[in-house]
């Protein structure tokens, strides 16, 4: 046997014996590969109701792609207790699966793009309990104590005006379009203040929906 051979037949076996819980190789990821177990408290999600994560009880955060939106929202439930692989990536877990102990099902990266739903005018206020963290020390929007999510672009929480207002323990009156499902509410913020009548516009890159980064690459011509 060649030695070209035998390396191909090593590398075959290596990728056979680690199974099926990576849904890409880490190495391209750029991350330390984790196990997380916790009990799911929240669902992330986009300002369009797609989930993007979760958000465990024991103050870990997981970061799905959102065209696994509805495969998780099938196999996992709120209070359910999972268990998630992926790669670190600072403050959060990427997720490449996901294993609902209570249901038995596990979710992998599916290939069908997520579509986007319509929303609503609404203003809401509450009290921020946590921030929505990203990859790259990036934060994508804000918890609020009645479980309401604020979908806001990264660069809000570099602004003077609105960072005071973006962290945990501080009091905000937000209004925008508004998603509410089964899953949770989120609201993609146009306007944020400390009160109705001081309010400050959230400026949205052009094209840019929250988490971009889940978005799929256009595939090769």
């Amino acid at each position: 046997m060649t030695k070209a051979k035998i390396l191909l037949l090593a590398a075959t076996l290596f990728a056979g014996s680690a199974g099926v819980a990576l849904a890409q190789p880490v190495g391209k990821m750029r991350g330390k590969p984790v196990s997380v177990t916790g009990t799911v408290q929240h669902f992330t999600l986009t300002p369009f109701g797609a989930i993007v994560g979760l958000q465990l009880s024991n103050g870990a955060q997981v970061l799905a792609p959102p065209f696994m939106s509805t495969q998780i929202a099938y196999a996992v439930k709120l209070g359910d207790q999972v268990t998630v692989q992926g790669v670190a990536m600072g403050a959060v877990t990427r997720a490449l699966r996901i294993t609902d102990a209570t249901s038995h099902q596990s979710v992998t990266l599916p290939k069908r793009p997520f579509r986007h739903h319509g929303a609503a005018a609404a203003t809401v206020q509450g009290t921020v309990v946590s921030l929505i963290n990203g990859p790259r020390r990036m934060h994508f929007g804000v918890m609020l104590k009645n479980g309401t999510q604020l979908a806001l672009p990264p660069a809000a929480f570099d602004d003077a005006a609105l960072r005071g207002l973006l962290k945990p323990g501080a009091q905000l009156v937000a209004s925008g379009a508004e998603h509410a499902s089964a899953l949770g509410t989120v609201l993609k913020v146009q306007q944020l203040g400390a009160d109705s009548s001081h309010l400050t516009a959230v400026t949205w890159p052009h094209g840019y929906h929250g988490h971009a980064g889940w978005h799929p690459k256009p595939a090769a011509q």
